[in-house]
């Protein structure tokens, strides 16, 4: 076999195993995302307290901060919120514990408002020919 044929061969097998190798790192990390949440069993009443937990933390934090109390929203929120987990016996990971307060800022700041017009109308009205 030639050198360049098999060079082309280590080249496309690079290519293919690559992206392969992405794809398997990343369904493994799905798959353990999916047992850790399952291993929380965060249901019903149990699952809108940790919620309202997470928005007192996060809308605490803002005000803290507009006040100037409070120099890192991230570290302020996380802590106010494993207070508040404590005073009511539920057991968060602080990974989850983060992911939920990330989450909680995007829904409170960051989501788009669903009352926005959309800047792309709906109806096009066609133009009438020139005639």
């Amino acid at each position: 076999m030639s050198e360049q044929l098999s060079s082309l061969l280590y080249q496309v097998g690079l290519a293919l195993l690559v992206p392969l190798g992405i794809i398997v790192t990343a369904w493994g990390k799905l798959i353990q995302q999916k047992i850790q949440l399952r291993a929380l069993e965060i249901k019903g009443s149990r699952w809108d307290e940790i919620q309202i937990i997470m928005q007192t933390a996060v809308m605490s934090t803002e005000k803290q901060f507009k006040l100037g109390s409070s120099s890192n929203k991230k570290n302020h929120a996380l802590a106010v919120a494993k207070r508040l987990l404590q005073k009511s016996k539920i057991k968060l990971d602080d990974d989850v514990l983060s992911e939920l307060i990330e989450a909680q800022v995007w829904n409170t700041f960051d989501a788009p408002v669903n009352n926005v017009v959309s800047p792309i109308p709906k109806v096009i009205k066609e133009e009438e020919p020139a005639g």
